[in-house]
């Protein structure tokens, strides 16, 4: 087998817990990252793995806009040398920049924060290949070969399903995914999307959870909020930035906007705005039901288009509104950083407040600890708040200035640039240069020199090369000769219309270009220093938290029974088990053991840094098909596709290339191939034929029963069907309808 049929999965974390998802895949001597995540905390022990393996990655796969998906890429890119293409949908671009630039400047109050930069966020979505849903895209360099398709996951806005096939394998890389669909996302299609590829990668988070009813949820969390306005609270419900939080604004205005509520109801982030605008350019990603009911008619608005949602991008802004009780949605879930950190301080010590959390947090953050709590006594914290507070009085002189002196440096690092370039000007655009080797005892003469360089001639002595000014009265009386070495054309730049080259014009036309390659500018507090100048203030406050907490599930993840379903239906050849706890894990790998046993499925649990092998248990070859076998094939069409048996020998050509060829005549003959019938065909197709067969057919009990007692119903696997009753005239007319439902080859 070749090596390049190799499949090796190596876990750098999000294995044996609920780590972030970060996966290298290997096949052959290529190095595939699948996703690249950090916690909420961003702890840098979870990086040190990827210290190793990122010079060697030759291509990044992201599924989700999340920070467990995408959370290290900006650092990787920054620090560790990570220079491989990165693949994700536009969504994922689109609002995964959004989400870092959130966490980013939610951080920049952190004096200690160094990890990465809005430069380094930029750096990876401005140059992340986009990618349609069901595009087969091939990549190229070192992964020649590889080719790449993204599938509907759900989950989150373009949330991917990776098919990675390579050397006539399929690989299915399916983390966090959700069948069901909901207000703004398409279920995931894994379950007819593949079917016995060569290996499957899964998670087991979730997978001992039972389905619930979404109504009864949405109904339980607009009575809490109800509740606790008209209780003279306040309401807070900590999202991430730019995913999950999209289907909890949607559902709220709605029930804003059908109820008519006056409280209050605020998005507030630092990237509230974009985010909005972003999502109303999305639509052609989001559910069915969501995009056609927008375009059928002008006079549905687009769904964004919110009525009673305002945005905000700071807890200042809140002062503006009317005294009173609000509900603000605010960034992040964690409660480390971000809006909700303050306000969670702000409003947790009062009982007539209520924080409603949307998923399960990690169990070392802020909102881990008061989930655990929620039940328990008050709970006591201390939390460091930072913010940015106006320079005044000495501190304030004294960054005017260092601000001043900056400048002036700038300025005069600027100006020895402009004179070297008006040199270098004015070099070019001279017509003829004189050049005069004289004896050194006239070189003073006034007029005469212009230039002086002293030069140690071959015969020893030592003599002048002077620039001469033939405007003043030619060279100097006692000059031994004149000397005239270019008698070339000037060295001056031409462009292909014969005007010259000016590289003061090209460089201001390459910084307009750099200044309008985004269409939407992006601050941080360093870029306002300047106008308003600002220093980070930092204090520890007691938090006793004596609000209500409660905890919905919002996560938009396919449940147990489901995960074990779909996974049961594709039927991989390797199972591997990521991303669950250990008794999750150990759970998910039981049970698809159990299940898969007939298909001989092979399933593992790799641990963290763990590298286990996922190559098919056969081997797979490349043959080319000789002209007059395939001249003698015969094809039958199924939709886009067409299928046929073959059979034959495989040989060496003359280059020693496997090439498949006609079987010998004393070889054919042999045991009959059989038929393979192509289709799924609907019991409601069958029943329809057979009335225009003049067969009469009824349903009972989920199986067609026809005349003579001839029955057909469903079988055990996808698209089969089964016949039975006594051989007779009717039963073979019977079977000979359900054939015509299939293509036979």
């Amino acid at each position: 087998m070749d090596d390049r049929g190799i499949f090796k999965l190596t876990p750098l974390s999000g294995a044996m817990g609920h780590s972030p998802r970060c996966y290298v895949l290997q096949i052959g001597e290529r190095h595939i990252l699948l996703d690249c995540g950090w916690d909420e905390c961003f702890t840098r022990d979870i990086v040190e793995p990827l210290k190793e393996w990122a010079p060697k990655v030759d291509a990044v796969l992201v599924s989700h806009c999340s920070l467990a998906h995408l959370g290290v890429l900006p650092y990787a890119v920054g620090k560790l040398g990570l220079n491989a293409p990165i693949y994700g949908t536009l969504p994922i671009q689109k609002m995964g920049s959004l989400l870092m630039y959130d966490q980013c400047l939610s951080r920049l109050h952190d004096p200690s924060w160094d990890l990465f930069d809005l430069d380094d966020v930029d750096a990876v979505f401005n140059n992340l290949h986009t990618v349609r849903f069901l595009e087969r895209t091939r990549l190229t360099g070192k992964c020649e070969g590889i080719t790449i398709t993204p599938h509907c996951a759900g989950h989150t806005l373009g949330g991917a399903v990776w098919c990675i096939s390579a050397c006539g394998e399929d690989i299915v890389y399916a983390i966090d995914y959700n069948h069901r669909r909901e207000r703004h996302l398409n279920g995931t299609s894994l379950q007819s999307a593949f079917s016995r590829p060569a290996a499957m990668i899964t998670g087991a988070y979730n997978v001992t959870a039972t389905p619930f009813d979404r109504q009864a949820r949405d109904d339980k969390l607009k009575d809490l909020i109800i509740s606790t306005l008209r209780g003279d609270g306040n309401v807070l419900l900590p999202v991430d930035s730019a995913g999950r939080a999209l289907e909890l604004l949607l559902m709220l205005d709605s029930h804003w906007t059908d109820r008519r509520i006056v409280y209050p109801l605020i998005f507030m982030n630092h990237q509230a705005y974009n985010v909005v605008e972003f999502a109303k350019s999305q639509l052609e990603w989001m559910s069915d039901a969501l995009s056609s009911k927008f375009s059928r008619s002008r006079d549905h608005p687009n769904p964004f288009e919110t009525r009673c949602l305002k945005l905000m991008h700071d807890t200042s802004e809140l002062a503006a509104l009317p005294p009173g009780p609000v509900v603000v949605v605010a960034t992040s879930p964690s409660l480390e950083a971000g809006l909700s950190r303050e306000l969670f301080a702000k409003w947790a010590p009062r009982s007539r407040n209520c924080i409603i959390f949307s998923e399960r947090a990690d169990p070392h953050t802020v909102a881990g600890m008061v989930q655990a709590s929620a039940k328990g006594p008050p709970l006591e914290l201390k939390i460091v708040l930072s913010k940015r507070v106006p320079l005044e009085g000495e501190e304030l002189a004294a960054f005017q200035a260092e601000q001043e002196r900056k400048r002036q440096e700038e300025r005069e690092a600027e100006a020895v640039i402009e004179v070297d370039q008006e040199q270098q000007s004015v070099s070019r655009s001279s017509s003829v240069v004189s050049q005069g080797l004289l004896r050194a005892g006239s070189l003073r003469k006034q007029g005469a020199v212009s230039r002086e360089l002293v030069l140690e001639l071959e015969d020893g002595d030592t003599g002048k090369q002077v620039l001469i000014d033939f405007r003043r009265g030619g060279p100097p009386e006692d000059a031994a000769a004149a000397m005239f070495p270019d008698d070339g054309p000037p060295d001056v730049e031409w462009d292909d219309f014969g005007c010259t080259l000016d590289d003061n014009i090209a460089s201001l036309r390459q910084r307009a270009n750099e200044s309008a390659e985004t269409d939407v500018i992006m601050t941080s507090p360093e870029d306002e220093e300047e106008v308003h100048p600002t220093k980070v203030e930092t204090k520890e406050v007691d938090v006793e938290v004596r609000c209500r907490i409660h905890t919905l599930d919002y996560e938009g993840r396919a449940d147990g029974r489901s995960m074990r379903s779909i996974v049961t239906r594709i039927a991989p050849r390797q199972l591997a088990v990521l991303n669950g706890s250990q008794e999750e894990t150990q759970h998910m790998l039981k049970v698809c053991s159990n299940e898969l046993r007939p298909w001989r499925t092979v399933c593992r649990a790799p641990k963290l840094q763990e590298t286990v092998d996922l190559s098919p248990s056969y081997p797979t070859r490349k043959a080319e098909i000789a002209n007059s076998l395939y001249a003698a094939l015969k094809f039958r069409q199924h939709g886009n596709s067409r299928f046929c048996w073959l059979s034959g020998e495989v040989m060496a050509d003359e280059e020693g290339m496997p090439v498949l060829v006609k079987e010998p005549p004393g070889k054919l003959g042999g045991s009959s191939s059989g038929s393979v019938f192509i289709g799924d065909v609907r019991l409601s197709a069958v029943k329809q034929a057979l009335a225009e067969a003049g067969v009469q057919a009824e349903f009972s009990g989920g199986v067609l029963v026809c005349s003579s007692n001839v029955m057909v119903r469903r079988g055990s696997e996808d698209g089969e069907l089964v016949l039975e009753g006594p051989l007779c005239s009717d039963y073979y007319k019977i079977r000979g309808v359900v054939y015509g439902q299939y293509h036979i080859c």
